[in-house]
């Protein structure tokens, strides 16, 4: 019982906007970090706090996929979340190489996704908010007798 209860909870921090955008925030500082470590003139202790910084994001995306990929919510299998979500798990790794850096990137592009998803969402509700209310002035004239 609790267990279904914490899966639907999660389920549905996982799909609110405000964590959409969290994801998106988080990405985009990660990526605003290796710009940094990239920069000619970077300063080395600067970048070492920025590192460790990067390294919590890296954490927060690596609890993210699995719980994720734990719960599946939306997904016939766990096996179809991992094909579909492949480039988190990637993205995430809390080790820092010139490898991870370069795959951190995919950060980024998952940042894009989702925000591209938000604004399509988005779009689809006010869509269908004016759709409906049309459809709610077109049934009111049907209320009026004919003469």
């Amino acid at each position: 019982m609790y267990y279904a209860r914490t899966t639907k909870f999660i389920a549905r921090v996982q799909q609110s906007p405000w964590y959409a955008v969290l994801l998106i925030i988080l990405a985009l500082g990660s990526g605003s970090v290796l710009l940094y470590e990239w920069w000619p003139g970077s300063d080395a202790e600067t970048f070492a706090k920025l590192l460790r910084l990067d390294f919590y994001i890296a954490c927060f995306f690596l609890l993210d996929f699995l719980v994720g990929w734990f719960i599946a919510d939306g997904y016939p299998d766990r096996r179809t979340y991992l094909r579909q979500n492949w480039t988190s798990l990637v993205s995430s790794i809390p080790v820092t190489t010139e490898l991870t850096q370069f795959l951190r990137l995919l950060r980024i592009w998952r940042a894009w996704r989702v925000l591209r998803m938000t604004i399509g969402v988005w779009g689809m509700g006010r869509f269908l908010h004016k759709h409906t209310a049309s459809l709610a002035d077109k049934s009111g004239d049907f209320d009026t007798p004919s003469r």
